[in-house]
């Protein structure tokens, strides 16, 4: 009997063990970038040494991102267009959101993330704002690109 409850309990240890590997791949994973799911490859054998080769020596889509984000920053910052920051809206904690290029909207461009929040213009003129969320809209919009809100105003 005593040999039946040593086997249990050290099922239930090893259990224990790769579920806690698991989870700590898991966010790794997740902080990289990339899908927290892959967590679960790191008990397969080759499989984990693939992926941590990949994790070694692969850029990680959270540094691409940063990068993306730095060059666009870099872009403002030579064409003088930083201006006064505006505060936007708060996102959930975590989000890093990039919104309206001034090729293509003229809006601006916010990044957030937890602890900054800034707007940057793309213009030296004034746009209207949205009354819901304070977002800069383009002239003769009808409804606020972020929460969708009617502007009362005509189309063109």
């Amino acid at each position: 009997m005593d040999e039946g409850v040593a086997i249990i309990v050290t099922i239930i240890v090893v259990i224990l063990a790769l579920a806690f590997n698991i989870l700590i791949w898991w966010m790794i994973f997740k902080k990289a970038g990339y899908g927290g799911a892959l967590g679960l490859l790191m008990i397969v054998p080759l499989v984990n040494l693939i992926l941590l080769l990949i994790l070694a020596f692969g850029k990680w889509p959270v540094l691409r991102e940063l990068e993306q984000l730095r060059h666009q920053l870099a872009y403002y910052s030579a064409r003088g267009n930083l201006g006064t920051p505006q505060a936007v809206p708060a996102r959930p904690q975590g989000s890093l959101h990039v919104t309206g290029a001034p090729e293509t909207s003229g809006m601006g461009a916010s990044f957030q993330s937890p602890g900054l929040t800034q707007t940057l213009p793309t213009s030296h003129e004034s746009h209207p704002t949205c009354q819901s969320c304070g977002t800069n809209v383009s002239p003769g919009a009808r409804f606020c690109p972020r929460c969708g809100a009617n502007l009362g105003q005509p189309g063109t």
